[in-house]
């Protein structure tokens, strides 16, 4: 799950993004139209978790801190460094039992 600096809009201008994206114009859907577009579809729909959007989290122990602890946890930086010392105990452990490395044939 990417964390919010990971996105293309990360403190990036819309004509930056723009670009990034290699697009000649960009385009943004206010959220309450993005709302109102579905409950034309479905007037039986009273309200939305729109918390991905606006960060507004139903459950109501969502805070900075946290999200803070799960880009911590979750950003590419951190997911390189877990996976090169998982491959490196894996290949310490295997490489004699392998068939790419030839053991165990």
């Amino acid at each position: 799950m990417p964390v919010k600096t990971e996105f293309v809009a990360h403190e990036r201008t819309e004509a930056e993004i723009g670009r990034v994206l290699g697009v000649d114009w960009l385009l943004y859907q206010d959220l309450g139209d993005l709302e109102a577009a579905v409950r034309s579809l479905n007037s039986n729909i009273r309200s939305f978790d729109t918390s991905c959007f606006d960060g507004k989290y139903v459950t109501g122990d969502i805070d900075a801190d946290y999200l803070q602890g799960l880009q911590d946890l979750r950003n590419d930086k951190s997911k390189s460094k877990k996976n090169k010392k998982y491959l490196r105990s894996f290949t310490s452990n295997t490489q004699e039992n392998d068939i790419q490395s030839g053991g165990g044939l």
